[in-house]
């Protein structure tokens, strides 16, 4: 079965030195096709990042006035309010610079293409080795909360059993 191309295959990159690499028509091409689309995915990323940023200024504004506005609430919910909002700026921190290394992928590869400069696509590879290496370390972290989670719960369930 014959894939349709729908843009025109750029041509391959200059002949490498002795012992380097050269990539074909179809692997640039390729590789040309998946930074436009990690290019998308950033940008989609850097606007759910400012949606983020937006919940967690408002978040400790709503806790503030609804520990003023309950008096059962008290400081707490005010404290607890802020300690959100900082928690989802880190986190906004975080998917930003994440998204950050995806879209400098993309542009630095796609401009490399363009331009057939090899350095210029390096450095865009290099990103996305950056972005892959921030997003190990997100999801390390990820799974080491959910582990500590798991067993703060069996340690309480085992608590409340006896």
């Amino acid at each position: 079965m014959d894939e349709i191309i729908e843009e025109p295959i750029p041509a391959a990159l200059p002949a490498p030195e002795e012992g380097g690499i050269h990539l074909s028509h179809f692997a640039v091409y390729d590789l040309q096709r998946a930074a436009k689309w990690a290019k998308f995915l950033a940008i989609i990323g850097f606007i759910c990042t400012g949606f983020i940023v937006i919940v967690a200024l408002f978040f400790g504004t709503i806790m503030s006035t609804l520990s003023a506005l309950s008096p059962n609430a008290g400081v707490a919910s005010a404290a607890v309010g802020g300690f959100v909002s900082v928690i989802y700026l880190i986190l906004a921190a975080v998917l930003f610079t994440i998204n950050l290394f995806l879209y400098q992928f993309a542009t630095r590869t796609l401009n490399g293409v363009a331009l057939k400069d090899k350095e210029t696509i390096e450095k865009g590879i290099h990103r996305l080795q950056s972005f892959f290496k921030a997003y190990g370390i997100v999801m390390i972290v990820y799974l080491s909360f959910l582990a500590l989670g798991l067993i703060f719960a069996i340690g309480m369930g085992a608590m409340l059993h006896h």
